[in-house]
């Protein structure tokens, strides 16, 4: 049985054909008319994949080229290409890729998404667009350039071109310790203002630990804005408490797979100071 996740995986694969302006569905099947577009300017924006009604994972792109992707088990972050970044700013700007966004499905489309889970696939945000992308596309010459150019940024282990400008922006300080059972045991690591990390282990004993360059790009992208909390129960007595800054600790699950439906903020904080041995 098809699912929404693999179709949607079916769609991108489909993007050099309708890019390039060969039609795959009869004139027939497209919707009469055109849409208006939401005319919403270009700003920060964001592509999350839900599986299951889950957070999977999500990539987050800034007008200043800096992207990050995140999920419950880390993050990776970095700057994109300056060329893709122009390509994406005058794309997802534009008319016909809001309209494409926002279309209602056509005939083709809605027999397609009412057969697959209306719980799995992507949403994309920007300022005040807020949008579930159709299962599949037909006729959408924009959202699949768009897919096409953010397919390996999106995925877990993304790669980017270049890392952040040291120090841009700077990190608040962070702590990140386990616990079992509402007990601290094992390890604590702190990350300072300046991206050096100090590791504690449950004797006490201390060791300098560095961060590669993309997991703390991921983290001061991650911590950029207001970091978002779950307000979900970690499913295993053994847990991260993450506090950044004077913040109240936030605690999530040690399992980097967690099911996570809200927010995966600090999950990912926790995963990538935790993992980097």
């Amino acid at each position: 049985m098809l699912t929404r996740r693999t179709l949607g995986r079916l769609a991108i694969g489909m993007t050099a054909g309708l890019a390039s302006g060969c039609s795959l569905v009869p004139t027939a099947f497209r919707p009469a008319g055109s849409q208006p577009a939401p005319n919403e300017p270009f700003g920060d924006f964001t592509v999350t994949n839900y599986l299951s009604g889950a957070i999977w994972e999500e990539l987050r792109v800034f007008t200043d080229g800096a992207a990050v992707q995140v999920s419950s088990g880390g993050g990776t972050g970095g700057r994109l290409d300056p060329q893709l970044m122009e390509r994406l700013r005058s794309l997802v700007g534009s008319d016909d890729f809001q309209r494409d966004l926002t279309r209602p499905l056509d005939k083709i489309e809605s027999r397609v998404c009412d057969r697959v889970s209306n719980d799995t696939g992507y949403a994309f945000r920007m300022g005040g667009l807020s949008v579930d992308l159709p299962c599949t596309n037909n006729d959408r010459p924009a959202l699949d350039e768009f897919l096409t150019m953010i397919k390996p940024y999106l995925f877990s282990h993304a790669q980017f071109e270049a890392k952040l400008p040291s120090g841009q922006p700077d990190l608040p300080k962070v702590v990140v310790h386990q616990e079992s059972d509402g007990q601290r045991v094992g390890t604590q690591w702190e990350v300072r203002p300046d991206g050096t990390m100090l590791e504690t282990d449950d004797a006490g004993e201390q060791t300098e630990v560095t961060l590669t360059a993309p997991a703390l790009d991921a983290l001061r992208l991650i911590l950029r804005t207001e970091p978002c909390a779950s307000t979900e129960q970690p499913s295993l007595s053994f847990v991260y408490v993450v506090q950044v800054a004077d913040r109240a600790p936030v605690t999530v699950s040690q399992f980097s797979g967690e099911v996570v439906k809200d927010c995966v903020d600090h999950h990912a904080i926790a995963q990538i100071i935790a993992g980097v041995r």
